[in-house]
């Protein structure tokens, strides 16, 4: 009884470390997925900005309550030479770039970035105008790569362009902060793996790009973070749960600890042999001393007669001491 009470402490701790593995396992395995759609995105194309071609801007969301962080993974022409930007943005509007993996596939360009925020943004420029003198034409197909429950299309206007044709026709105008029009089209919602075509064509007889004419600065290479910096949410949240399973599982452990010690199993005394300790000497006998003879503790009592069990000092039946015990 007393050896199975020893082991409850080792048997705890074992315990309390299997539980504690099972409950960080998931911090710790979670890898960022592709998310399985979107709750929006727009797709804007700027017609002769400030590039020769048109300035291509993805702006997202991603739906209440997904997992983060998630690995945005998209598909852009790979003339294109790779994205200009991408990034994550946070609930204050403010934007976290993020460096890219890009791969080759054929004509296009993989393009995957890790986000930690429900929000994004990448761009690309790519020059796929037909010119014809002063006449401009340009079909961008869109191939959706999630389903997406909001999808929205928009082009800006060059500056000095003329004769603006979209088909299908847009579904409203604005201005944009430059002063130039923008045409939008809700498409709505679209399944993975679906084709959006937008055609649009114009004559411009001002060679000058739209940013040139209009005196706006181009805009410099923004710095990728580090890894740290971007996944610097998440581990505060990991951090936060790790602390607080460590703290239950510390209770948890002092209480057992507690209750062993109250309940009598405490662990065993060191031996004689452990470190430090010196080990007994035997006692030397003079010589010519016979050793004493061993008795063999009587297995019956001689007083009467009731059988002993081998730990029995006394008889159970008549209390007599048992001899030779």
């Amino acid at each position: 009884m007393r050896a199975r009470q020893r082991l409850r402490l080792p048997h705890l701790g074992a315990t309390l470390a299997i539980i504690l593995s099972g409950l960080l396992m998931p911090l710790r395995a979670r890898a960022a997925e592709p998310p399985t759609r979107l709750k929006s995105l727009t797709v804007s194309v700027w017609l002769e900005y400030d590039r020769p071609g048109a300035l291509y801007i993805f702006r997202g969301e991603l739906p209440d309550g997904t997992t983060l962080p998630v690995t945005l993974v998209f598909r852009i022409p790979g003339r294109s030479g790779g994205p200009s930007s991408t990034a994550g943005i946070d609930s204050s509007g403010n934007y976290h770039y993020v460096r890219p993996t890009l791969s080759d596939d054929g004509d296009t360009i993989i393009v995957e970035y890790q986000t930690n925020w429900p929000a994004f943004q990448f761009e690309y420029y790519d020059d796929a105008l037909e010119r014809q003198g002063q006449h401009r034409q340009l079909e961008f197909s869109y191939h959706a790569e999630y389903a997406t429950d909001q999808l929205a299309l928009e082009i800006k206007e060059p500056y000095g362009a003329t004769n603006v044709a979209l088909d299908p026709p847009g579904d409203a105008q604005s201005q944009g902060e430059d002063g130039l029009k923008v045409h939008r089209r809700n498409v709505g919602p679209v399944a993975p793996g679906q084709n959006v075509v937008w055609k649009v064509s114009y004559d411009k007889s001002d060679p000058r790009l739209s940013a040139e004419a209009l005196g706006i600065p181009t805009p410099g290479t923004s710095p990728y973070e580090d890894a740290s910096a971007a996944s610097q949410p998440v581990t505060r949240t990991q951090d936060r749960v790790v602390f607080a399973v460590l703290a239950v599982l510390g209770l948890l452990a002092l209480g057992g600890l507690l209750y062993a010690l109250r309940s009598g199993s405490a662990l065993p005394a060191p031996s004689a042999h452990t470190a430090g300790a010196q080990p007994a000497k035997k006692s030397r006998r003079p010589k010519g001393v016979p050793e004493p003879p061993r008795v063999r503790p009587a297995r019956y009592c001689h007083q009467c007669g009731a059988p002993m069990s081998r730990d029995d000092i006394y008889c159970r039946k008549c209390g007599t001491r048992r001899r030779g015990a």
